[in-house]
């Protein structure tokens, strides 16, 4: 009975063990281990979101800084350590995703403006097995972060530099009562990307605050003045700096003594990107697209990007289909200078069409960097065109015209007539002038 008492409390104990062994035991409360950071992304109010991800790179740092932060009586200051290896890792990047279909599919409204953005929540992770340990000193440990400019088309990535500072400390738990290690970890701008527009004292704040997110841009013409962007930084030209996302209508003009201007035109759109880099594996960049006007959005409607294989065959799943009457047309919104737009016009038989813009150089056709104005007076081959966008508020037309045949010839078709008339004319006279002869 001994032996079998002395198998089970061995079992029991071996289990334990496995059961420890198998879960972690955290010496650091896991709310303190976690880092939420935002990210925060203008746009001009058109744009969906982009189809992309932000990630970020953390480095031990080399310590030896002077930091100087907030406690509840006044400030402290402390000089930092170097970092230990490992010690803060990236467990979350910032995920935006296109939503046609959302009530905000351009952003959320900011408050007390017109501005509007997105957001998306990064996260980083203080390492409990890093910092545990008893050999690991108190102090404040010093890291460095960066924001990953991953190149995707029309963003303005921050400029600016961090560090997250993550101090180890003994301290009675007030919850629980327990005298035990704590983590406190927060992140600090260490260098603004941007002092145009912002005060003295906004510079001084903006280095000694804790930070809770980054700030980019991403089509804003003239976005808030901020630490992280310049409000005046390429990409875009002199004039718009900023506008890094366009807008383009498509308007459709009937011209001609025979043309039916109460037909509806039907067309097939594709966009085709020039480049694909950093936009989330296995997902498509996406437009929307508004009525003519651009007031009332045709609900859930976009075009998902196609590539240029796609659009060769033209593939269902990326072809955007509309139909529109003289004077009607749709809008394309949220096009970077690299997206390729193919407009091509399935019923317009019997129509000489021609398409051109109303701005020098607002879109351009042929090859992205050398191709020339979208020039209004050229007919097109095979009812179909193509351009890039390259400034916001471009304005393409399309234009059929239809003139019935001169009518020269149903004056040819009278001729023969009017000849035997006059001949008969002719003769009447010669015949009336004899018989008076003979009178």
């Amino acid at each position: 009975m001994r032996k079998n008492l002395n198998k089970l409390a061995t079992l029991a104990l071996s289990g334990m063990m496995v059961m420890s062994m198998a879960m972690p035991a955290f010496a650091f409360d896991s709310k303190e281990l976690t880092i939420p950071f935002t990210k925060k992304l203008y746009v001009d109010g058109e744009t969906l979101a982009p189809q992309t991800a932000f990630d970020f790179t953390i480095e031990a740092g080399p310590g030896s800084t002077e930091w100087e932060y907030e406690t509840a009586t006044g400030t402290s200051k402390v000089t930092t350590k170097a970092g230990l290896a490992g010690g803060v890792k990236v467990k979350k990047k910032a995920v935006f995703e296109p939503q046609p279909g959302s009530a905000e599919k351009f952003g959320k409204k900011e408050a007390n403006s017109d501005y509007r953005y997105f957001a998306s929540d990064a996260e980083f992770e203080v390492v409990d097995s890093v910092f545990a340990p008893a050999t690991v000193d108190y102090g404040t440990y010093e890291y460095i972060l960066k924001e990953v400019n991953s190149g995707y088309e029309g963003v303005v990535y921050s400029k600016s530099e961090y560090k997250i500072m993550v101090m180890k400390y003994h301290a009675v738990d007030p919850v629980d009562n327990v005298d035990k290690d704590h983590i406190i970890a927060k992140v600090v701008r260490t260098k603004l990307g941007n002092t145009i527009n912002l005060t003295e004292e906004q510079k001084k704040k903006a280095l000694s605050e804790k930070v809770t997110g980054i700030t980019n841009n991403y089509g804003n013409p003239t976005p808030p003045p901020n630490p992280d962007i310049p409000p005046v930084t390429p990409p875009g030209d002199e004039d718009h700096p900023n506008d890094s996302t366009h807008v383009v209508t498509i308007k459709k003009k009937v011209t001609g003594n025979a043309s039916n201007k109460s037909q509806d035109f039907e067309f097939e759109v594709f966009v085709v990107p020039a480049s694909v880099t950093a936009v989330t594996d296995s997902k498509r960049e996406m437009y929307a697209v508004l009525d003519e006007d651009g007031a009332t959005a045709l609900s859930g409607k976009a075009i998902t990007a196609s590539t240029q294989a796609e659009y060769a065959v033209r593939t269902a799943a990326y072809k955007f289909t509309f139909k529109a009457k003289d004077g009607k047309g749709i809008k394309i919104t949220g096009l970077t200078k690299g997206d390729k737009v193919y407009v091509k016009e399935v019923n317009g038989a019997g129509y000489v069409m021609t398409a051109g813009e109303d701005k020098t150089n607002y879109a351009t056709t042929g090859d992205l960097t050398t191709g020339t104005r979208l020039d209004e007076l050229a007919a097109v081959t095979n009812y179909e065109t193509s351009f890039n966008v390259h400034k916001n508020q471009a304005a393409v037309e399309i234009k059929n015209d239809k003139d019935n045949v001169t009518p020269t010839g149903i004056v040819m078709n009278v001729a023969p007539y009017a000849l035997m008339l006059a001949v008969a004319g002719g003769l009447g006279v010669v015949f009336v002038n004899r018989k008076k002869e003979e009178e």
